[in-house]
């Protein structure tokens, strides 16, 4: 949306990314969204995002550009690595095949487990490398936990009670 609406501010909003599989894995995320970003605030816009279900996109957006989940989302601790952990009973053979290999994985973990197996279709999990996890993974046995990330909800600027043009 770019015009405002009676002395309010211009809004730019967020609804997704999306990355050829051949130009992942190289920080294009970041950078798109740091653009995003700046545009935004060279154009004195508020920042705002659609309903955001991927976790990097998510990551970026909360931990790399400091916006703010509303409320209502999954809290999820993502991890990157191999192994341990149990998976989500999904019972989805390719989902199975995942979990054995490969650091471009995703590995996620919430205590609301019904709501992060409902999160993700299994084409969501096949494609965007997502593997989900009942209980925390062996491999965090420091306990230190992975990044805390929110899905299933929108973002906003930090000093945005979110209330307005949603």
């Amino acid at each position: 949306e770019l015009l405002g609406d009676g002395g309010r501010r211009p809004i730019s909003t967020l609804l997704g990314m999306f990355i050829d599989p051949s130009q992942r894995n190289r920080g294009l995320s970041k950078i798109f969204a740091l653009a995003w970003l700046q545009l935004c605030l060279d154009a004195d816009m508020e920042v705002r995002t659609g309903t955001i279900n991927k976790p990097l996109l998510a990551l970026v957006l909360e931990d790399k550009l400091g916006l703010r989940p509303l409320p209502g989302g999954v809290p999820v601790e993502i991890f990157s690595g191999g192994g341990g952990g149990s998976l989500c009973a999904r019972d989805d053979a390719s989902t199975t095949r995942m979990a054995g290999n490969g650091s471009d994985r995703v590995y996620m973990y919430s205590s609301r487990v019904k709501s992060l197996k409902g999160a993700f279709s299994p084409w969501d999990v096949k494609h965007e490398k997502i593997v989900l996890m009942t209980d925390r993974p062996s491999w965090d046995e420091e306990g230190k936990g992975g990044r805390l990330i929110h899905l299933r909800t929108k973002f906003v600027a930090p000093n945005d009670d979110g209330r307005s043009n949603w």
